[in-house]
């Protein structure tokens, strides 16, 4: 493992989202662990990120980067935003476009040892 790989090792993150403390009553339990594990997911993507942009010298891939991480964001304002109120689906179609951020972000490879 390279010294940079090594230095962007994190710890989990461990705060509870504020979307989960506001679930409705109807979410079951699997898909509340689901949201909690999605959400830590997302907020330890935008930190990972934000440290490996202050080391990346690439300009396109810093860019790509910045709106990732403004993308990750968005989704968990959302997230938090429609917890309240919002029906599975709309959960699950959240979960999706995570999963796809996700994606976007191994594509970008600063996260990758190497």
């Amino acid at each position: 493992m390279s010294p940079n790989a090594a230095s962007l090792t994190v710890h989990a993150v461990t705060a509870e989202p504020a979307a989960l403390a506001r679930l409705p009553r109807w979410v079951d339990q699997e898909l509340a662990n689901d949201l909690r594990d999605a959400l830590a997911g997302i907020e330890e993507i935008v930190l990972l990120l934000r440290i490996a942009v202050t080391r990346e010298s690439h300009v396109e891939k810093v860019t790509h980067a910045r709106h990732t991480i403004a993308a990750s964001e968005d989704l968990l304002r959302r997230f938090d935003a429609s917890a309240a109120f919002t029906d599975q689906e709309t959960l699950m179609s959240l979960l999706v476009e995570m999963n796809c951020l996700c994606s976007e972000v191994g594509a970008l490879g600063l996260l990758h040892p190497e």
